[in-house]
């Protein structure tokens, strides 16, 4: 068996009784709903489904569910070029691109351990953002933690990464309850590493807002740079899910 998935939408507009009637429809057709993400997103229900679909092949039965993404290295440009809801996905210039490894690292965590990159073993979603407790942190995180299941479900973890003190990391956590876990970058160390550090004038250095997917080798699977905090959190999600669509 492995798990196949797909999304759908409905306008904002229509009936109630439509929307039922669509879920229905898919409950019946054998699909389990994942989550949906409310009209606020992009004016549409966005509905994400999964169902189980039997396989004879011995050789799909032993693949993990959860390292179906890194198939997509094998269509680098095809990733490389993917707009999900009008987002261009692709690196930054002079950065650290889709296909590359992130360097390798170890930074606190406000689970009270230290998160080293030797230690994945999932996909996971790693996203850099500049401050605790400003407007467009607290969005994109907000939206984060609607998704989180949903990511949780299909086989991801995700971490938030940003200068702040792992104090500050905790009050950010607990005032917007937050379930997943922050990293400490101290001295924006690894932002460096990653050229994602912007010199604002007179002569202060703050971190870009950028997401990765890497797996757990450390690859990038896939990187948004031109982020919408509105948005964002769909937009991961599309884009895992329209991977593991391709992959099975």
């Amino acid at each position: 068996m492995r798990w196949l998935y797909k999304t759908t939408s409905q306008n904002f507009d229509v009936k109630e009784t439509r929307l039922n009637d669509h879920m229905n429809q898919m409950g019946q057709d054998g699909w389990e709903l994942l989550s949906v993400v409310p009209p606020q997103y992009g004016g549409k229900f966005v509905f994400f489904w999964k169902t189980l679909e039997a396989t004879s092949s011995m050789d799909d039965l032993s693949k993990p569910d959860q390292d179906a993404m890194s198939k997509a290295q094998e269509k680098p440009q095809e990733t490389r070029s993917k707009t999900i809801a009008g987002l261009q996905v692709e690196a930054v210039q002079n950065g650290f691109d889709i296909g590359d490894k992130i360097p390798e690292f170890e930074l606190q965590s406000t689970s009270g351990e230290l998160y080293s990159t030797s230690n994945l073993s999932r996909n996971t979603i790693l996203y850099f953002y500049p401050a605790d407790g400003t407007e467009g942190c607290t969005i994109q995180a907000k939206g984060f933690s609607i998704v989180y299941e949903t990511l949780a479900d299909l086989g991801l973890d995700i971490v938030g990464v940003s200068p702040d003190t792992i104090s500050a990391h905790d009050k950010f956590r607990l005032d917007e309850n937050i379930p997943f876990h922050l990293l400490y970058d101290e001295g924006a160390a690894l932002c460096g590493k990653l050229n994602l550090l912007k010199r604002p004038p007179p002569d202060e250095q703050y971190p870009l807002r950028v997401t990765f997917l890497i797996d757990h080798n450390r690859r990038i699977l896939g990187k948004w740079n031109d982020i919408d905090v509105e948005t964002h959190s769909d937009d991961v999600v599309s884009f895992v899910v329209d991977i593991l669509e391709k992959a099975n």
